[in-house]
């Protein structure tokens, strides 16, 4: 009986420790920097950059992209997410990897962006072939950077900031930062895609304890007006290896 006792001690230990694991920790919060301050200090370090990677993600209610005339589609594209996405400052980005969907039929592009030039590449869409058109009308990459509309801008405007406090994300610490932001602040995060111009978006923000700069950016968009069966969309951004030295160029015109 000792013996079962004891067994049932150490499962109840782990389940404990695992359920700690992950969440945020507020003890000691005056040990915690300023949550302000934080986000001050980690917008300055991206409006520095020279480089940085990004990941976008969504998911709930569907992200559907207005393509205008570049294709002749019957039935809305929704963007999925685009990884190993490449930004040169001022006017350069390469999405080595951007998910669509055409109804239930996923189809996977490529997209480079320079200035206020746009290149795609896609074997459903495009055929394999580049086409040099406004894919995502009005974006550019410099859009990311602005004083007025750029990444930190949008974190130098989130209001109600709170510290949540330290916890551990995807194996490294990281603190996390809570606050509400104008959703016209974000439309450049969103590279555009965001279908809510106005009013409050909650927005989480972690930010690495060691660098202090940004790791991810949880925005979460309401559900439209008249839908109530679905989960809002949820925005994942994620960015890393910030100065990486990394070149982008427009693609050679196919033969």
């Amino acid at each position: 009986m000792r013996r079962v006792m004891t067994f049932m001690l150490v499962i109840l230990a782990a389940v404990l420790l695992l359920a700690a694991c992950g969440s945020d920790s507020d003890d000691n919060k005056s040990d915690l920097p300023e949550a302000r301050s934080l986000l001050n200090e980690a917008a300055g370090k991206v409006q520095n950059a020279d480089t940085f990677m990004l990941e976008i993600g969504v998911s709930g209610y569907p992200v559907f992209i207005d393509t205008g005339d570049a294709f002749n589609l019957d039935i809305p594209l929704t963007f999925q997410y685009a990884e190993d996405v490449a930004f040169d400052t001022p006017n350069a980005l390469h999405a080595k990897t951007v998910q669509f969907n055409i109804g239930d039929v996923g189809l996977t592009a490529e997209l480079i962006g320079i200035s206020d030039q746009q290149y795609l590449r896609s074997d459903l869409l495009t055929r394999g072939q580049w086409l040099n058109q406004q894919i995502i009308p009005g974006f550019t990459p410099e859009s990311l950077m602005t004083d007025d509309g750029g990444i930190a801008h949008a974190l130098e405007s989130i209001v109600d900031v709170d510290m949540v406090g330290k916890k551990d994300l995807d194996g490294v610490d990281v603190y996390h930062v809570r606050g509400t932001i104008d959703a016209a602040s974000v439309n450049s995060l969103t590279f555009g895609l965001i279908g809510t111009k106005s009013g409050l978006l909650d927005i989480d923000v972690t930010i690495l304890t060691g660098e202090r700069v940004v790791y991810q950016i949880v925005l979460t968009e309401p559900l439209p007006e008249g839908v109530d069966d679905q989960d809002p969309t949820v925005w994942t951004i994620e960015l890393h290896d910030y100065n990486t030295p990394l070149t982008i160029a427009a693609p050679e015109p196919d033969d």
